[in-house]
């Protein structure tokens, strides 16, 4: 078995915009470690932790 929880398709354009704004976007996650290494593949962070 297997489940997914991608992020809200909302989620990336939200993310380039805080970025053309100058915020820095961090993610903070409590999810498995492969989990998270998705998500930040997908929402292009430049760092993680």
């Amino acid at each position: 078995m297997s489940m997914i929880d991608p992020p809200r398709a909302a989620v990336p354009d939200a993310v380039a915009k805080c970025r053309s704004a100058g915020i820095k976007v961090v993610m903070v996650t409590g999810d498995h470690p492969i989990t998270a290494k998705v998500h930040y593949l997908y929402l292009r962070f430049s760092v993680i932790f």
